[in-house]
């Protein structure tokens, strides 16, 4: 029983790490599967001692499925749950992958996994003090500290984010522009439900995080149709507005490019630039 729930801990514990990292660095996969490749292979350094030591073929066995095979699977559910195909740091053809979904991961989202990280983490941590002793018990108590300290910091991120919006652009001028409200419990938006119209295409472009002086935080997902055609959206659920606070900056987003570009906002709303990050 405590070698299936050290399994099954070490399992938990090393997606949601691997999970909580891809968020927390913009869903960019390369940090996780650097951890969890680590991971997996200072494992399998402590199977080669063990081998170089003439221990049994069982003992090794038995080390492999408990202390190698966890993390494997860790790195198999990870790239299944966030779409990715990558081993090691080389991503196979690449030209066929969508890095960036087109779909809008929420706020929403993003608060569930931290908070379903700190119960994973106080389940781990009940089984290390109650059912394990010894070695297993020290080691389940860090992954469970790590995990609930990566949790706890992502949700410190998005604790001051208030809301988020769909910003959709519309001219190879960008001269028109509409806003899709999220629905606060939303987990997923796909661009569908704002956008159907099959004759044209929509690229996600980038976010916007408005840091106001109140210090609270806006998040806009920014998507562009680049032509010059008059686009009918009457049957759309957008809503034409005006101006961006950020208007005069569009020019950052650029069209096959991605950047998250965190604006200061000043009481008569003007933006100016903190910091700007190319995801692609």
């Amino acid at each position: 029983m405590d070698l299936f729930l050290s399994f099954i801990s070490r399992l938990i514990s090393g997606f949601f790490i691997a999970h909580i990292l891809y968020i927390i660095f913009q869903r960019r996969p390369k940090v996780p599967m650097v951890v969890l490749l680590v991971l997996i292979g200072m494992e399998t350094l402590t199977l080669i001692r063990l081998w170089l030591n003439a221990e049994a073929f069982v003992t090794i066995l038995l080390q492999g499925m408990l202390n190698v095979l966890p993390y494997v699977f860790a790195y198999m559910l990870f790239q299944k749950v966030t779409g990715q195909r990558v081993i090691g740091f080389k991503r196979i053809k690449r030209q066929k992958l969508k890095p960036i979904s087109y779909d809008v991961e929420t706020i929403h989202k993003d608060r569930l996994i931290s908070l379903v990280g700190v119960g994973a983490a106080l389940v781990i941590g009940a089984f290390a003090i109650f059912l394990m002793d010894g070695f297993f018990q020290i080691l389940l108590g860090v992954i469970s500290a790590a995990v609930l300290a990566l949790s706890g910091y992502l949700f410190y991120r998005i604790r001051l984010i208030r809301h988020e919006r769909v910003i959709v652009i519309i001219g190879k001028d960008r001269s028109l522009l509409y806003t899709y409200e999220i629905d606060p419990k939303a987990l997923k938006v796909k661009v569908e439900t704002f956008f159907k119209n099959p004759n044209y295409i929509i690229d996600p472009i980038g976010i916007a995080i408005l840091k106001h002086h109140d210090g609270t935080i806006e998040r806009d997902h920014l998507y562009w149709i680049a032509t010059s055609d008059q686009v009918d959206v009457s049957k759309e659920p957008l809503k034409a507005i005006q101006t961006l606070s950020y208007q005069n900056h569009l020019d950052v987003y650029q069209k096959y490019h991605y950047r998250i570009v965190t604006f200061n906002v000043s009481k008569m709303m003007h933006a100016s630039i903190e910091k700007t990050e190319t995801i692609r």
